[in-house]
């Protein structure tokens, strides 16, 4: 039983290096401050996004916690604004993985003698870190931030496996019952995504070289050779949904000395945070039941796949959704601008209209995410049928004029040009449904290429 497995599969900091250090993988990916010509969501000009008013929870494998005297995470611990939740059978260690994880969320920058520090990117959201050994404790620290009402959990951890297990399903169910975004690392090989990251309702994230050292960042396309998981079984859905940084992060050690490391275990928080950001921005205009597939659609839509150079195409096709990197290199601000249509309710129509478009004399063209969840509890075989698809109809005859279909997914991608001269209707067709009884989440998003 996978109650009884050690949940294992994260990396240690090893590199020590003394320069001067730059934040630069969260400008990267739109998430800093950037410049004023090239603003991330931290810049005012776009919101100065934060996380503020959003509660994280950190799941951290390894009985590991922050090192609470952290230069980074120190004043954020003794205000209260960051803690440490214990879990029953835990004896928590202090771990230099589960302090890098943290300062990427919430660190804050500080400064030492002459170099400047990194800074995390959700620095004002209330943060709760909790140790974990085995996928049991993974579901008591889970349910214990639920009772704490966070809004999205970060894991990056897991277990070795090469099909939908006990500990994806149950993770699924969890995501389902409480609404919370639950962000994973897809793992540390070529092989496998680690479960739970092979839940439907998770968003798993992949590792995208973005820098050739610890102060230096490379230009796009992004190398996706470095070690990340991203296999899983032909029937099952595309994972990782997108990918993040994790190469070289920086890590601050104090005054004399900062460090790096690397794997999909530091690729996670990065969206985790991103996340927390967009909540800022968004959440009291998203019902609650729809936050785990609004927030991975959007996340879904500014995924940028040219930034990224594995050379294979993210849309339309459902024989090129199964790649290393999912949609693409996430970006913050293309996710912060979009726009949508929620639905929370059961199921059992053909055909349901999402947005109408008219041409005019000037042909647009957008890109549409339909993203559905996982609301029963079951496990993912070949025959497990729930399938919906994006579609684009001429409004005067409803003929089909584009669309993206595949029934593996629980996300369809679709990148349309409207013709000219001609109304369309953008929509998605149920194909198959297993539990039409139940209450079930589908977020439609999109913007303007």
């Amino acid at each position: 039983m996978w109650e009884d497995d050690e949940v294992r599969d994260i990396s240690y900091f090893m590199e020590y290096v003394d320069e001067n250090d730059t934040w630069i993988a969260v400008d990267q990916i739109h998430a800093g401050v950037g410049t004023s010509s090239d603003p991330g969501l931290k810049h005012s000009s776009q919101g100065g996004y934060t996380g503020s008013g959003v509660k994280i929870g950190i799941i951290e494998a390894g009985s590991g916690v922050y090192d609470t005297d952290n230069p980074q995470l120190k004043s954020l611990h003794n205000s209260g604004q960051l803690s440490q939740v214990a879990v029953s059978g835990v004896i928590a260690t202090t771990s230099d993985h589960a302090t890098l994880v943290t300062t990427i969320v919430c660190g804050e920058a500080k400064s030492a003698w002459f170099r400047p520090d990194t800074e995390g990117i959700a620095t004002d959201a209330t943060v709760y870190q909790s140790p974990i050994r085995t996928s049991t404790h993974t579901y008591t620290a889970f349910q214990q931030f639920a009772d704490l009402n966070v809004d999205v959990i970060n894991y990056s951890a897991g277990s070795a496996t090469s099909t939908y297990t006990s500990y994806d399903r149950e993770i699924d169910n969890l995501i389902y019952t409480t609404k919370i975004v639950f962000i994973k690392s897809a793992g540390n090989t070529s092989g496998n995504i680690s479960s739970p990251g092979k839940a439907y309702n998770a968003i798993t994230v992949g590792n995208a070289k973005t820098k050739s050292a610890m102060f230096t960042g490379l230009n796009p396309p992004y190398d996706m050779s470095a070690s990340s998981s991203h296999d899983v079984p032909s029937y099952m859905s595309n994972k990782p949904e997108v990918v993040a940084p994790g190469t070289h992060i920086a890590y601050n050690l104090g005054i004399w000395s900062s460090g790096s490391n690397s794997g999909t275990s530091f690729a996670a928080p990065m969206v985790t945070g991103i996340v927390a950001q967009l909540m800022e921005k968004r959440k009291t205009m998203v019902n609650v039941n729809n936050y785990i597939t609004y927030f991975k659609a959007v996340m879904i839509l500014g995924a940028e796949e040219d930034k990224i150079n594995d050379n294979e195409t993210r849309t339309d096709d459902p024989d090129t959704f199964f790649n290393v990197s999912g949609a693409g290199l996430v970006n913050a601000v293309k996710s912060s601008v979009a726009g949508e249509t929620q639905i929370y309710r059961s199921l059992n129509t053909m055909y349901y209209s999402v947005k109408t478009l008219f041409s005019g004399s000037v042909s647009h063209d957008f890109r549409f995410v339909l993203v559905f969840e996982k609301p029963e509890d079951m496990d993912i075989t070949a025959a497990y049928e729930n399938d919906f698809d994006l579609v684009m109809t001429r409004v005067s005859d409803q003929a089909e004029l584009d669309s993206s279909r595949s029934d593996i997914n629980t996300f369809e991608i679709l990148e349309c040009t409207t013709p000219l001269g001609v109304e369309v209707l953008i929509g998605f067709e149920t194909q198959s449904i297993i539990s039409s009884d139940l209450e079930m989440s589908i977020s439609c998003v999109w913007n303007t290429l």
